[in-house]
């Protein structure tokens, strides 16, 4: 008689059916955990980007300041429009045979805004239709963009708050070659760079052979750049 020898490595595998759905229910505990787990480091992940991206962003407005009387405001204040300016003629000098004087410019409302560039100046003549449109230069002799290099460009005044004051000058040669003739005006008309819109304002003018210039917005009062 043959007797078949034990096999005791055989693998034992239980049939019990409590033993069973307390394996399943540990494997579904383990899946649980671990779904939990995925979907925490993901939301942190997501913080942790946004708190990066809110930190390098953008700062806010840039602040400029214009000097004198316009204040530090950002610098995307709107165009001046003259129904926000006061519009004066300040004065009559001369110097070396150039005459002139200041234009200035005050703001009367409760808004910020800004002037950029020259304004637009024409000389209405004591003789009914004639008319002298000031040219644009950086410096004249009695001043503008004084003590600056060759071709600047025009600075950007804000007027930040009510009665702060930008100005130019508007100057013309009462001297001339021979033969030379004269305008004269008492009238000026004012207006702004984008605008049909004008002002009228007193200003004597003597220009020789019909020229006059006119020099860029400046802050204060003086119609000169410091």
């Amino acid at each position: 008689m043959i007797i078949a020898p034990t096999e005791h490595n055989a693998p034992y595998e239980s049939s019990d059916p409590g033993e069973l759905l307390i394996k399943e229910a540990r494997q579904k505990s383990r899946r649980r955990r671990l779904t939990t787990g995925v979907v925490l480091l993901v939301a942190l992940l997501v913080v942790a980007v946004l708190l990066v991206v809110v930190g390098v962003g953008p700062t806010g407005p840039k602040k400029t300041t214009t000097g004198d009387l316009a204040k530090t405001v950002t610098s995307s204040a709107p165009r001046c429009s003259l129904r926000q300016l006061s519009v004066t003629s300040k004065g009559q000098v001369g110097a070396g045979g150039t005459d002139g004087g200041i234009l200035l410019f005050r703001n009367i409302s409760s808004h910020a805004c800004s002037l950029t560039g020259y304004p637009n100046v024409i000389a209405i003549g004591k003789t009914k239709g004639s008319t002298i449109k000031a040219s644009h230069v950086a410096d004249g002799y009695l001043g503008g963009l004084t003590g600056v290099t060759a071709t600047p460009k025009p600075p950007t005044v804000v007027l930040a708050n009510k009665s702060d004051v930008a100005s130019d000058w508007y100057q013309f040669s009462e001297n001339g070659a021979a033969g030379y003739t004269l305008f004269h005006a008492s009238t000026l008309s004012v207006g702004l760079s984008g605008s049909t819109s004008v002002v009228h304002v007193s200003g004597l003018v003597d220009a020789a052979n019909g020229k006059m210039w006119v020099t860029p917005f400046v802050p204060g009062k003086t119609g000169n750049a410091k």
